[in-house]
């Protein structure tokens, strides 16, 4: 009786297991089946910004976008939601004579994040940069350029408005935007003036003396009391400090790193 159960229990095991493999090839074949037919709908378009035969791929709708973003984009990112996709817009940025679609994807209320759709040959590939951007034409030849920003540090508490960025520069290389810094060393040599520029103001700037202004003028404005001064003077005080010491050290780091650029 025991070996009859155990003969049964091992038919039982080796079915479930068929019929998960089953399901994973179908699941398997069904996923790539959806990728062609989204990827049909694309390729079907007319992305030619000269010709107006066909169904022109600026009309491609939010859905069709959301649905391709998340069919092609890789492994890392999660399933995107429709309250992700920002406004987007139809451009030839590479200058090629075939559109592109740059989308605005929401990151939060205050960050958008930027996705590039591409025609390439009988594909369509989707391009995700997950910093802020701009897209300009850098060196005035026709072709825009993506930027992306990083942020190293605040400068609004110590020398003025805005923070201590660095970009880097996305160039087409035919195929796909690949990082090209080396190729706008013009750009960098700008930048590196900059940083330097904003490192002597920081350098100047006295944390004390800004402190005792900001203090005094909050206290004649009323909107801090007097039996408040001590407590808003310290907090003030070392905040400027510390704000100073990590733009200067941001400073520092964008100059080495522009350098760096420069030299390969």
């Amino acid at each position: 009786m025991l070996k009859r159960k155990e003969y049964f229990t091992k038919i039982l095991v080796i079915f479930v297991i068929c019929v998960a493999w089953l399901v994973q090839e179908v699941n398997g074949k069904t996923n790539k089946n959806n990728q062609k037919d989204i990827q049909s709908i694309f390729l079907s378009m007319n992305w030619d910004i000269n010709s107006n035969e066909g169904e022109n791929i600026n009309k491609v709708n939010k859905k069709q976008i959301l649905n391709i973003f998340n069919e092609l984009l890789p492994e890392k990112y999660d399933k995107f939601e429709m309250s992700e996709i920002g406004d987007y817009y139809f451009d030839d940025v590479n200058n090629d004579g075939i559109y592109e679609i740059i989308v605005k994807m929401h990151i939060s209320a205050v960050v958008d994040y930027l996705s590039v759709i591409c025609k390439v040959g009988n594909s369509i590939n989707v391009k995700h940069f997950d910093k802020s951007y701009r897209i300009q034409d850098i060196d005035g030849d026709g072709n825009k350029e993506i930027l992306t920003h990083t942020f190293l540090a605040y400068k609004t508490w110590t020398i003025g408005e805005g923070n201590v960025i660095w970009s880097d520069i996305y160039q087409w290389d035919g195929k796909k935007f690949v990082l090209s810094n080396t190729k706008f060393p013009s750009f960098f040599h700008k930048k590196i003036a900059e940083y330097k520029k904003m490192l002597a103001e920081l350098e100047k700037f006295n944390p004390v003396e800004e402190t005792d202004k900001r203090i005094k003028d909050d206290i004649k404005s009323g909107k801090i009391k007097e039996a408040e001064q001590q407590k808003k003077y310290d907090y003030l005080l070392e905040t400027l400090q510390r704000g100073k010491e990590t733009a200067i050290e941001s400073c520092q780091k964008a100059i080495k790193m522009a350098e760096d650029v420069l030299q390969k």
